[in-house]
């Protein structure tokens, strides 16, 4: 890493007042559940910074976690999220010197607004650290789906990330994505398989306070399984 200017003092303060990076990562696509329909994701990933000094930081944090879908209508979705962060850049150590474990919790409502294309997904997102609750977010965000041959899909998505409490000390994000889905079921001519999708994502946070001199970007990979 070049010698610590400005811009990677960025770094410092919006760890410190965020606790953690936001975890920004989609790992769907476009397409809802179905009525009574139950979908399954685990995925695990991490975060790495730069700026545009040169400087860099890899793996500044980590996560593992789960979402799970529930058809609430042919074209609505609710949403949860479970992710573990731990946080490896900078602040990451408390006063004992111990790393920091960071807990998210997320609901949101997701709308089909063009079948398997197009959808609206707008999660409400609780960071806890401790047992405490810390920054809260709102992050509407559009997801686009675009499918070859059943087997494959695309899912770039683009999402607005707005503090919604007094413990989350930043400035409103924006957010890009680009997923890629493989169903095995279809590419190797498996029934059994059918039902999972594998998953790679990476992704960019452009956290406005910086001006466009600091981004975060992250590698998340996963496996959906649709329950029924």
């Amino acid at each position: 890493m070049k010698n610590f200017n400005y811009f990677s003092l960025f770094i410092v303060i919006f760890l410190i007042s965020f606790n953690c990076a936001p975890i920004t990562s989609d790992m769907q696509s476009a397409k809802t559940s179905g009525k009574g329909g139950v979908e399954l994701t685990v995925n695990t990933g991490s975060l790495d910074y730069d700026d545009s000094e040169g400087n860099s930081m890899s793996e500044v944090q980590d996560n593992f976690g789960a979402h799970i879908a529930y058809g609430l209508g042919d074209k609505l979705d609710i949403r949860g999220r479970f992710e573990n962060i731990n946080v490896n850049g900078l602040n990451g150590l408390d006063e004992s010197g111990e790393e920091v474990d960071i807990t998210l919790f997320s609901i949101g409502i997701k709308y089909g607004v063009f079948k398997d294309k197009l959808a609206l997904y707008l999660p409400y997102d609780i960071y806890y650290s401790d047992g405490e609750s810390g920054p809260e977010t709102l992050a509407p965000t559009l997801i686009y789906t675009k499918i070859f041959k059943e087997a494959f899909e695309v899912n770039p998505s683009v999402k607005w990330i707005m503090p919604m409490n007094e413990e989350t000390d930043s400035d409103p994000g924006l957010a890009i994505n680009l997923g890629f889905g493989v169903n095995p079921g279809s590419l190797l001519k498996k029934v059994e398989f059918e039902r999972a999708m594998l998953r790679a994502e990476y992704g960019l946070y452009l956290p406005i306070d910086s001006e466009g001199d600091a981004w975060f970007s992250h590698a998340t990979f996963g496996l959906t399984y649709r329950i029924k």
